[in-house]
C-alpha cells in the first residue's frame, strides 16, 4: 500500500481548502466532515508537505491523525533509527562471533586431552573453518589407543569431543562345560523337573538366591561311578513380592488466583540479562517458554517465564477412600516389583492406621515362576 496519511483540520473553510488543493495538485481521498468546523482527508505521502504548506498559510490549526502504508513504515524507522541501528550491529557481530569455536565440551574423556586438543592446534576463539574434525580425530585416536573412537564435530559454537573407551572382548562360553542350574531368587519350589543331573531340592524346599537346584553330576555303573554333565531341567517356585503405601485423609493442594507476571531474559553462553518484568509472588507455578533468536550460528535465546500465582487450599478425604486408595497403591507398587516372567497367582492387603490424619496399607502378591538358572549366568 501507498503511504497516506490523515489530517483533522480544524476549519470553517473546508470545502474552498480542497478546492486550493486541488487547484495544488494535491490528491485528497477519503474525505469526511465530522461537523461544520472539521476537516478530515487523507493525503498522499507525497503531497504531506505541499498540504502542510497549503494549511500554514490559512493559518490553520490541524493535527495528523493517523498513518497507514509505507507512510507509517518511514516514521517508524526515523523514530526508532537508534534501535534499528543497535539491533543491525548486535546481528553483524553474532554472526561473525558464530564463525568461531568458544566452547569445548569433553565427554567421557581423561584430564589430559584437553591438552592434546590444543597441541592439535585447536582453541576457544579458532575460525571453525580452519578446524578440520577428521584430522583431529585421527590425531587424538593415535595419542589414545585405549579409545575404540574419539569423535569430533562441531555443534553451533561448540567444539564437541566424545571419547568411547575399547571395552575388552567378552570370555568365550564352551557350551559343552560342566555347569550346575542354581536359583536365581529366593522362594518355595512348587516343582522339579529333572532331564540331566541330580535335583539337590524337592517339592516344598525353602530356597535362597544362588542355591544349588540341580547338580551337574550323574551316577553311571554299579560302582558309583560319577560322571559330570550340564544339568538341565526346569524348578518352579512361589515368590512374593510386598509394598506399602500410607494415604492422607488432609489434602493441600495449590489452587490458581488468576493472577499473572511475566519475566523475560536473554541468554547467551556469556551471560544472562532481564530485559522486563518481575515476580511479585511469594507462592506461584511457572511456565517457562524459550526461542531461538539466532539459533542457527550462536546461542542465544530468548527466555519468557510466567508466574501463576497460587493459594493453598485443604480438602477433607474420607478415611474409606483413603483406606481404597492406599490399598489400590500398595498393589500397584507389589506389582511393579513382578520378576520378570513371574504369573500372579494370589494378593493380600491389610490395613493400619499410622495417626489421625494418616491411613496406610500393606500389600502382598504371591507369584509363580521358573527360578532355575544357569549357575555361569545363563
Amino acid at each position: 500500500m501507498k503511504g497516506e496519511i490523515l489530517f483533522s483540520v480544524n476549519t470553517f473553510m473546508g470545502v474552498r481548502l480542497l478546492a486550493y488543493a486541488a487547484q495544488s495538485g494535491i490528491n485528497a481521498k477519503n474525505v469526511t466532515m465530522p461537523d461544520d468546523h472539521t476537516l478530515n482527508v487523507w493525503v498522499r505521502k507525497k503531497d504531506e508537505k505541499a498540504f502542510r504548506a497549503l494549511i500554514e498559510k490559512f493559518s490553520l490549526s490541524y493535527k495528523v491523525v493517523s498513518v497507514r502504508g509505507w507512510a507509517k513504515t518511514g516514521r517508524a524507522v526515523k523514530a526508532h533509527a537508534v534501535l534499528a541501528a543497535g539491533v543491525a550491529a548486535g546481528v553483524v557481530i553474532i554472526y561473525l562471533l558464530s564463525l568461531r569455536i568458544w566452547m569445548i565440551d569433553l565427554v567421557n574423556a581423561p584430564d589430559k586431552l584437553y591438552e592434546s586438543i590444543r597441541r592439535a592446534g585447536v582453541f576457544v576463539g579458532n575460525k571453525k573453518s580452519e578446524i578440520d574434525v577428521n584430522a583431529v580425530s585421527r590425531l587424538l585416536e593415535a595419542e589414545y589407543p585405549e579409545y575404540a573412537h574419539i569423535g569430533v564435530r562441531i555443534a553451533g559454537v561448540v567444539l564437541k569431543v566424545n571419547c568411547v573407551k575399547a571395552e575388552d572382548a567378552p570370555e568365550v562360553y564352551d557350551i559343552g562345560r560342566t555347569r550346575n542350574l542354581i536359583a536365581k531368587t529366593d522362594g518355595v519350589v512348587e516343582s522339579v523337573n529333572v532331564f540331566a543331573g541330580q535335583a539337590q531340592v524337592k517339592s516344598g524346599d525353602t530356597v535362597f538366591k544362588g542355591d544349588v537346584l540341580i547338580l551337574g553330576q550323574e551316577r553311571a555303573g554299579k560302582d558309583g561311578e560319577v560322571t559330570f554333565v550340564r544339568a538341565e531341567g526346569s524348578v518352579t517356585a512361589r515368590v512374593w513380592t510386598e509394598a506399602e503405601s500410607a494415604v492422607a485423609c488432609t489434602v493441600s493442594k495449590q489452587t490458581p488466583t488468576g493472577r499473572k507476571s511475566t519475566v523475560t531474559e536473554i541468554q547467551t553462553p556469556f551471560f544472562t540479562r532481564k530485559l522486563a518484568g518481575e515476580n511479585p509472588f511469594s507462592q506461584c507455578e511457572t511456565v517457562v517458554h524459550e526461542s531461538r533468536v539466532v539459533g542457527l550460528f550462536f546461542p542465544v535465546r530468548l527466555i519468557t517465564t510466567t508466574y501463576i500465582e497460587t493459594k493453598s487450599e485443604t480438602s477433607l478425604v474420607s478415611e474409606e477412600a483413603a483406606r481404597q486408595i492406599a490399598e489400590m497403591s500398595a498393589l500397584y507398587k507389589a506389582r511393579q516389583k513382578a520378576p520378570g516372567g513371574a504369573e500372579e497367582m494370589r494378593r493380600w492387603t491389610q490395613h493400619t492406621k499410622q495417626s489421625e490424619d494418616t491411613v496406610a496399607a500393606k500389600a502382598v502378591v504371591e507369584w509363580i515362576m521358573e527360578i532355575a538358572i544357569d549357575e555361569q549366568g545363563g
